[in-house]
């Protein structure tokens, strides 16, 4: 079987939460050849299971190669930033809580904005967009809505 680096003709180096590539094609290339590749170690993963047959409750001998592939597969996804974290999805398949959190943190920051403290204000906005919430100002108060 060929590595990620053979396949792709480059050498990846990997510190902590950052890759650097070097050699092989230019970046935009370079980025369909890992897509490429994450593509085919899918295929060659369902492919064994089907072979194998895997279920729930497989024989553990044949199920971990497979579960060796996916753990490879979900930190090359890590490192190139796919599937990082769910989606929030809006609606009333929302949990109970996230309302009322969210509703929770636009009151906090209405009072730190009434008290000048516009940094903290700030802050909270960006943090809250950083998890994908949007705040929008308006004359009659703020409004979040989920991204």
């Amino acid at each position: 079987m060929r590595t990620i680096e053979q396949a792709l003709g480059v050498r990846i180096a990997v510190t902590g939460t950052s890759i650097r590539i070097s050699g092989g094609d230019a970046e935009q290339a370079l980025a369909g050849k890992l897509l490429g590749e994450l593509y085919e170690l899918v295929r060659a993963l369902n492919r064994y299971a089907d072979a194998q047959k895997l279920e729930p409750g497989s024989d553990p001998l044949l199920f971990e190669p497979f579960r060796s592939g996916v753990v490879i597969l979900k930190e090359l996804t890590q490192i190139l930033g796919l599937f990082v974290r769910p989606r929030l999805k809006a609606g009333p398949s929302q949990d109970k809580l996230t309302g009322p959190l969210l509703d929770l943190f636009v009151e906090l920051r209405t009072r730190v904005r009434k008290e000048k403290n516009f940094a903290l204000a700030d802050d909270i906005r960006k943090k809250l967009a950083e998890l994908g919430v949007t705040l929008e100002d308006r004359p009659d108060g703020t409004s979040w809505k989920i991204d």
